[in-house]
């Protein structure tokens, strides 16, 4: 029998009311370990994607607790499809529930006090410890508290721990003041299934002294109860501002308080979406073989855009209408998330026209063409904002729009919102003789005018307007491309915008209070917003013209993740330039692993759930081994081949817009009998960029090296668990103590992917590896690695 980590088998039914993080349900009691946990995280090798990431275990199900649709079920109704699972595990584990930084007071960032500030205090700390943390609370009242968790405890979140009523919970801390008298208490928070507040329990108060003192509690967990929180709290004022220390925290399920122990380090080893939840009877008892994914299953779903249309809608505009729609259009739809009308055509006065489909718009899209007949006659596009108006209440609203005029002589009217009747109305208007632009606003209480001097010329422009009621007066400001042109502040009383339900885009009928000065040019992506867009989001979008062409890898990767939604994502600078973003729809998925594969990087969803991209500089600078293993840790099956499997030596590299980079490897060809073909479509900037990649490709695998079958690793060494469970794709590991026969009697290898088969009793690692180049490579300017004598010419 060995000693285990402390492993947690954890479901999200649901998500916390207030700021939708998971609720972790333990069903760590329900496992049959007979059927052990199996997890994989894997490529085959380093050219493979890595494959979405799997989990499978098997759960009692007697009483019907994870059966969909059971009205019994005491997790009715939310045993649903995709809910969160997670596996992870603490060495050397115990009893304590928390976590180590909150455990040894060691990490202030997993408390938070009510009031005052929260640091970590290593010259003052209780017996057997080595920190504490340092409470400067200020005065202290009756109820003032101190959090062991950084979110607020309105309702439970993430931070909280899983209960059942009746059981016993043990919490323990040892605690300490300052010079200030201070009486303090634990106190847990009780919460249903559903995060509504069930009520409160404290421990009999302590007065404390300066020396370090134990609070111990062990309340019974009352009915209804599905989560709690644990917090120190102040149940006395006090004389003056109050410092506190505290450490040695620990919450058991128990019936009184053992010796307290520290966790150790979390490894969370998979977090994904539950595929399904099967019903299947063992001898009649019933069994859930439940199965789930990694966030890469959802990635693979969602859909993303061009450039500029998804950094408009990151933006939260109220409408949005691209105006892309095809030369057979007769209307044009709305994107936000906000549901809005179609916008249509207005005819204004007679003759003139109006057409979709015109070329040349921002980020490769087409615009509306306004072909008016004089400065009366024409078509402009209207639509009635019958859901959400601009305004209705709000003190600031933003209205924006691409434009291309067809004349530097007549005046152009841009937009144009109002209230359905022109009594309230902003107008965005350009005079080109005066190369002038005006935002004006009609109100019942005073008129505002706010002007700028620019040359919009017939150049393809971005236009945005804010109007902002703020301090006492109506702040106007503009941007051209980013770059301000108006800035116009106007005292007034007038503190919040009134529905403003009607837009109008390249003029107004002749039939309005104001002249229709029609607009001569294109138009494209009119959005409104009830919020001032600053000027950095102006930039942005501006710049978003061009699908941001030019950016590195790791800061593409990092907007996509902004785009989608991503909660967590990791990405490494990079090192490759990236042509832009393409404007079709593609999945979230296939975007972010088109950036991984233009920058020769690898992309994987970590157990935690932090989507990952690594660059390529990981491997052409290696860092020391995470894992450092030798032959006798492994199991018997350990073996290394050398292959063709990867061999390439005459290699085509693909970009955007450019011709197809090809490298060809002449002396592999001749050492392998052959020609061994490949091809790469990718998102490179720059002609260089893949040639030189191309050449790095043929130079790394047309002369393969001995690689090693898969890894096996059953764990037994206590000094294993800690390299074992914090194991992740990407780690380089060192294998030594190979036989004699073994290419050498030490291999560095990179870490392609991971299995875990887990039981009660036994923990199996298996690793994908591939080898370690051993020659240095060449870096332009680099001290160690910018000679050409021993190094080899890196990408």
């Amino acid at each position: 029998m060995i000693d285990l980590p402390q492993i947690a088998v954890e479901i999200a039914f649901t998500r916390d009311p207030d700021d939708g993080s998971p609720l972790w349900q333990d069903a760590t009691d329900d496992v049959d370990w007979d059927q052990k946990i199996r997890i994989s995280r894997r490529r085959s090798h380093e050219l493979d994607e890595v494959a979405p990431g799997t989990l499978s275990l098997t759960l009692y199900n007697e009483d019907g607790r994870y059966t969909a649709e059971l009205p019994t079920s005491a997790n009715y109704p939310n045993v649903k499809l995709n809910r969160m699972i997670r596996v992870r595990a603490h060495w050397p584990g115990g009893p304590n529930r928390l976590a180590s930084g909150q455990a040894c007071g060691s990490d202030a960032s997993l408390f938070s006090g009510s009031q005052g500030s929260v640091t970590v205090d290593t010259s003052i700390f209780p017996p057997g410890q080595t920190s504490s943390i340092r409470w400067n609370a200020g005065t202290l009242s009756n109820g003032t508290i101190l959090r062991v968790g950084a979110k607020s405890t309105s309702s439970p979140t993430d931070q909280a721990f899983h209960v059942r009523p009746g059981d016993v919970w043990s919490l323990q801390c040892q605690a300490r003041r300052d010079t200030v008298a201070a009486t303090v208490a634990l106190r847990v928070r009780w919460y249903d299934k559903a995060g509504a507040q069930l009520g409160d329990t404290t421990s009999p108060a302590i007065t404390l002294t300066t020396a370090w003192q134990a609070l111990t509690y062990s309340p019974t967990v009352p009915a209804g109860a599905a989560w709690a929180r644990l917090m120190l709290v102040s149940t006395a004022s006090s004389s003056g501002a109050a410092i506190i220390y505290t450490s040695a925290w620990q919450a058991e399920r128990a019936a009184a308080p053992s010796a307290w122990m520290d966790p150790g380090p979390q490894h969370v080893r998979f977090t994904g979406f539950v595929d399904r939840w099967p019903l299947l009877w063992d001898n009649w008892y019933g069994r859930a073989p439940i199965t789930a994914t990694d966030r890469q299953k959802l990635l693979s779903r969602a859909t993303i855009r061009g450039a500029l249309l998804e950094e408009t809608l990151a933006s939260k505009p109220i409408a949005l209408y691209p105006l892309s729609e095809p030369q057979s259009a007769t209307q044009a739809g709305n994107v936000a998330a906000v549901s809005q009308p179609d916008m249509v055509p207005q005819t204004v006065g007679t003759g003139g026209g109006l057409a979709f489909g015109a070329e040349g718009g921002p980020d490769d899209s087409t615009m509306v063409q306004l072909t008016p007949s004089g400065s009366t006659n024409g078509m402009c596009l209207a639509v009635p904002l019958l859901y959400t108006p601009l305004g209705g209440g709000s003190g600031s609203i933003s209205l924006a729009a691409w434009v291309r005029f067809a004349s530097s002589t007549v005046d152009q009217r841009i937009l144009y919102a109002d209230d359905g009747s022109d009594t309230v109305h902003v107008r965005i208007s350009y005079q080109p003789s005066s190369s002038t632009m005006t935002v004006g606003v009609r109100h019942p209480v005073r008129d505002f005018v706010a002007t700028g001097t620019v040359s919009l010329g017939t150049a393809l422009r971005l236009v945005v307007a804010t109007l902002q009621f703020t301090a006492g007066s109506l702040v106007i400001r503009a941007y051209v491309d980013g770059t301000s042109v108006i800035n116009s502040s106007t005292p007034t009383t007038i503190t919040a915008w009134p529905r403003l339900t009607r837009l109008r885009v390249g003029g107004v009928p002749s039939s309005a209070l104001d002249p229709p000065q029609l607009m001569s040019g294109a138009v494209a992506m009119v959005g409104l917003w009830n919020s001032v867009l600053t000027q950095a989001q102006a930039d942005t979008l501006s710049s978003a013209r061009s699908g941001f062409a030019g950016e590195l890898s790791g800061a593409r990767a990092r907007r996509i993740a902004v785009w989608a939604g991503i909660p967590s994502m990791s990405a490494d600078s990079g090192a490759s330039t990236l042509a832009r973003h393409p404007s079709k729809e593609q999945s979230t998925l296939a975007a972010l692993k088109l950036v991984a594969l233009s920058e020769a990087g690898v992309l994987f969803v970590a157990g935690d759930d932090t989507v990952t991209m690594h660059g390529r500089g990981r491997r052409q600078q290696p860092g020391p081994p995470s894992i450092v293993l030798t032959a006798d840790d492994c199991a018997s099956d350990l073996g290394f081949t050398m292959d063709d499997q990867l061999l390439v030596n005459d290699v085509t590299v693909n970009r955007p817009e450019g011709v197809g980079a090809r490298v060809i490897d002449q002396a592999s060809i001749e050492d392998n009998e052959g020609v061994f073909t490949g091809s790469i479509d990718t998102l490179l900037f720059t002609d260089t960029e893949a040639l030189d990649r191309a050449a790095y490709t043929v130079a790394t695998y047309g002369h393969p090296q001995p690689r090693a079958g898969q890894i096996v690793v059953d764990a037994h060494h206590l000094d294993l668990w800690r390299q074992l469970l914090g194991s992740e794709i990407g780690q380089r590991i060192q294998l030594s103590g190979l036989p004699a026969e073994a290419s050498a009697p030490t291999l560095d290898l990179w870490c392609e992917g991971i299995q875990d088969e887990i039981s009660d009793s036994t923990w199996r690692f298996t690793f994908d590896a591939s080898p370690v180049r051993q020659t240095p490579i060449f870096i332009l300017d680099d001290p160690v690695y910018g000679t050409l004598d021993n190094n080899y010419l890196g990408w």
